[in-house]
């Protein structure tokens, strides 16, 4: 069952996930304002709740060789390791949009990344 914007935001605060932590003009906001970024960006209404927690994932979970930090001279693999990571985020995120994380022993964060590590162990 999807979860609603009230429970997103909620899963958010239980696991202290902000969007834009870094380099960013507005650092650290929660789901509400994030999902308020989406509708100012015309994303649909029927994709809000994926494109908000794009946001809310992508600084906060580690993928290893393919995170963001070590693009920073945008070298030949640049594109490469963002493709892995926006192809891992986008089954995290329907998963996490889905409730497949929610109301288990471990935190929704926690389960984001075990899927997170078990894709990355999939492509080594």
């Amino acid at each position: 069952m999807e979860l609603t914007h009230e429970q997103l935001a909620e899963s958010c605060t239980r696991n202290n996930l902000t969007a834009y932590i870094c380099g960013q003009d507005i650092c650290g906001q929660d789901y509400w304002a994030t999902l308020e970024d989406a509708k100012e960006n015309e994303v649909e209404p029927d994709q809000q709740k994926v494109w908000t927690m794009e946001q809310m994932l992508i600084e906060n979970l580690d993928f290893g060789k393919y995170n963001e930090s070590d693009d920073k001279d945008f070298d030949d693999w640049h594109s490469e390791r963002m493709e892995v990571r926006y192809d891992i985020l986008d089954k995290v995120v329907d998963s996490w949009v889905a409730g497949e994380f929610s109301g288990k022993e471990k935190t929704e964060l926690q389960l984001a990344q075990e899927l997170v590590d078990k894709e990355l162990a999939e492509l080594d």
